[in-house]
């Protein structure tokens, strides 16, 4: 018809126009965890395909200890560390023993199938002298020799939630603050 004007763009192939930045997803997810939200730094920790030379903030850099974690962690910064449960069968176990020295920490692990069972008997499984920590998510266990505490605690306003504690030499939970 007369005065019609038709523009057609086509495209060769599908695109999807994503951010670069996660940040709107780890809002969501933190508003569902039922605590302080952690709006800080995310890490990723994967003891069985992690390498301590990643910088952890994603899944497929994630690092492989803990003790690498404590170096990335900024005190009082809300950061969130996710624990990847990736053993091909199904069990991943650490031996390691955790120490959380920052403040406002959040420690987020997939559940059972993500066990701390350290084989040293030098301290004990999880000590917390940071501040406003929160684990949730975690097995933990003691070394089968000696007489160390699951968890043990010296900051002050921490939370320990949804965690299994077993088999402890001493006691589960210890709070000295």
């Amino acid at each position: 018809t007369a005065f019609t004007q038709v523009t057609m763009a086509n495209s060769s192939s599908a695109t999807l126009a994503t951010p670069n930045d996660t940040a709107n997803l780890k809002y969501l997810i933190e508003s569902m965890a039922n605590s302080h939200m952690g709006v800080g730094n995310t890490y990723y920790w994967d003891p069985t395909n992690g390498n301590d030379s990643n910088n952890g903030v994603q899944p497929s850099t994630a690092v492989k200890t803990f003790a690498r974690l404590d170096q990335l962690l900024v005190d009082n910064h809300y950061d969130t560390v996710y624990c990847i449960s990736a053993d091909p069968s199904g069990l991943t176990t650490v031996t390691e023993t955790i120490a959380i020295t920052k403040s406002t920490v959040k420690l987020r692990g997939p559940g059972y199938s993500f066990q701390l069972k350290p084989t040293g008997t030098s301290a004990d499984t999880i000590s917390i002298s940071g501040h406003s920590v929160q684990i949730s998510g975690l097995y933990i266990e003691t070394a089968a020799t000696g007489s160390r505490k699951g968890v043990s605690i010296t900051g002050n306003n921490n939370q320990i939630r949804d965690c299994w504690i077993k088999n402890c030499r001493s006691d589960g939970i210890n709070i000295a603050t």
